[in-house]
């Protein structure tokens, strides 16, 4: 990874003023959060410097600025008609790409509004989900396509990209968005919509030659690891290397700790977040990641007062209102939940955790159907992020309509392989279909990517084989139970039932160091406190009286 110089930081300064007159407001705080956080010396030296020259037709843009402030003016406070109108006989690449973003962002506004109308209207008709599209129509994204033409500017480029992706031509979208950040890597909207066009990293990793070599090139490794909701160690190192280059930056930090999260380190995680709300406590990017992992940890008290600090902030993000739904499920009240949820996703239709933070609340009060239609929202969004195929797994399990309910979980696991979660409940739905050995070869990978200490996938393996009448098998997997338990220190009554299992079985085999072993087993039940005891102490002088007769058996 290349490290930066002072040309580097001059144009990186000179994107915030760039995507800025573009409205790319995102990219334009990228850029100035990091610029921030580039080390004071060489921030100060790279003042005089210049930026790395891109050829974007400034001098025709200089003699229309009069116009494009204005415009900027309309954009800025929403008024889009305005903004295109005032810019339709401008030449400059600059005017043109405003023109024409104002022009989509007014007409897709409209056409998500209408697609919400004919929601609301299908489902209270009950109709089912195929009698709308699945996605919005905006008929005016092929006319703006038409009017980009062919062009060299990397924003238009940008622009283009962004049209076919929404007419859902993927490659074509990835191979302009390639040719704009080969001609101006400091787009950060470019990199972000790149990533979206992937469904998996195997797709990114095919096409890393043709992109530029930059800082911004490891941001969309990590970026899309990210939004996959599938990131590795590799990755969680990347993020170490940026804040080398970008010392405490909080966006950084940020994806940093939602990688920790990732990875099953919520600890760790958690600390992380602390930190970063010290250092930056208004910034609310992440914090509904925070949120999850306050959930996940069951952490009432935390999870409160942070909804309540984010509360009295602002209710108009997206990400608040996320961190205010999860206060309400942790509490069980879901209706409050589907409440602020719902307020999310109104806040930003292409919130695709908002979409599934919306459809786990419906699972949790058995509304299958409602709990369908919102991850099938995220998937239109995002059908590379497990979450929501995980989601409509249990919704189509909740309708007993298990073969759907395998197909999306087989998808979930596909995306996610190491997700120990997403195979125990796979293993479970071939259980209802009676495909036993299926569900044992599930609980085995479960095992595989679980840690060490995990204790209830061996106790449902040795379930499975008891039901496939594999004794032999079922005892292995009671025993390993038995033994981290004993390792974890839990209580005699948490495995005297294995202890049982594996004692009868030992029984039946009839040697002697088997025997010996099931009559340990046995002692340890009938001295505890646990519901076996009896049993236990009831088989202990028929076993210690086939020990002695093994015994005799061995002397003579």
């Amino acid at each position: 990874m290349l490290a930066l110089d002072v040309q580097s930081v001059a144009s990186l300064r000179a994107a915030i003023d760039q995507c800025n007159d573009r409205g790319l407001s995102a990219a334009s705080k990228w850029a100035s959060d990091l610029l921030q956080y580039v080390p004071e010396e060489l921030r100060v030296a790279s003042l005089d410097a210049k930026p790395h020259v891109f050829d974007f037709d400034e001098e025709t843009a200089r003699r229309e600025e009069d116009m494009l402030r204005t415009a900027r003016g309309f954009f800025w406070t929403k008024e889009f008609a305005r903004a295109s109108f005032i810019l339709k006989d401008c030449k400059s690449s600059k005017a043109r790409f405003l023109a024409l973003y104002t022009r989509f962002l007014m007409t897709e506004k409209k056409a998500y509004e209408d697609f919400e109308r004919v929601i609301r209207k299908q489902q209270s008709a009950r109709s089912g989900a195929k009698d709308y599209p699945r996605q919005p129509q905006n008929a005016n994204i092929a006319t703006i396509l038409a009017a980009l033409g062919p062009t060299n500017d990397p924003f238009l480029l940008f622009l283009k990209g962004l049209m076919l992706r929404r007419l859902t031509r993927r490659a074509e979208a990835i191979e302009a968005l390639v040719l704009s950040l080969n001609a101006y890597p400091w787009n950060w909207s470019a990199w972000q919509l790149l990533s979206r066009c992937f469904n998996d990293k195997h797709e990114l990793a095919n096409i890393r030659h043709l992109l530029p070599v930059h800082p911004t090139h490891v941001m969309l490794q990590i970026y899309s690891g990210l939004e996959r909701q599938a990131l590795e160690e590799e990755e969680l190192g990347e993020c170490d290397r940026l804040l080398n280059i970008f010392p405490n930056c909080p966006m950084i930090i940020g994806w940093k700790a939602h990688a920790l999260y990732l990875l099953k380190e919520l600890e760790a995680s958690e600390q992380l977040f602390d930190q970063l709300l010290i250092r930056d406590p208004f910034r609310i990017e992440g914090v509904d990641i925070y949120s999850a992992i306050l959930y996940v940890l069951r952490k009432r008290t935390k999870l409160n007062k942070l909804a309540r600090r984010f509360s009295g902030m602002s209710r108009d993000r997206p990400e608040v209102c996320c961190v205010i739904g999860d206060h309400y499920s942790i509490r069980g009240e879901h209706e409050k939940a589907i409440k602020y949820y719902r307020r999310a996703v109104l806040l930003d239709q292409n919130c695709v955790g908002a979409w599934t933070l919306l459809g786990h609340s419906f699972v949790e009060m058995k509304n299958a159907h409602a709990a369908i239609e919102s991850y099938r929202r995220a998937i239109d969004l995002a059908p590379q992020d497990p979450r929501a195929w995980f989601g409509l797994g249990q919704a189509y399990a909740l309708l007993c309509m298990f073969q759907y309910s395998l197909h999306y979980y087989q998808r979930a696991v596909t995306l996610k392989p190491r997700d120990a979660r997403i195979w125990q409940e796979l293993s479970s739905c071939y259980m209802k279909v009676f495909r036993q050995l299926d569900a044992a070869e599930c609980l085995k990978r479960a095992l595989a990517v679980a840690s060490r200490d995990e204790i209830g996938i061996k106790l449902k393996l040795a379930g499975v084989y008891e039901a496939l009448d594999d004794f032999a098998s079922a005892s292995t997997y009671h025993l390993q139970y038995i033994e981290t338990c004993e390792r974890l220190g839990k209580g005699i009554p948490d495995y005297a039932r294995s202890c049982i299992f594996v004692a009868k079985h030992f029984s039946s085999l009839g040697t002697l160091s088997e025997v010996d072993m099931a009559i340990g087993l046995l002692k340890k039940v009938a001295t505890s406190n646990a519901e076996e005891n009896q049993l236990a102490k009831d088989a202990l002088p028929k076993l210690e009286g086939v020990k002695r007769q093994l015994m005799s058996s061995v002397e003579v």
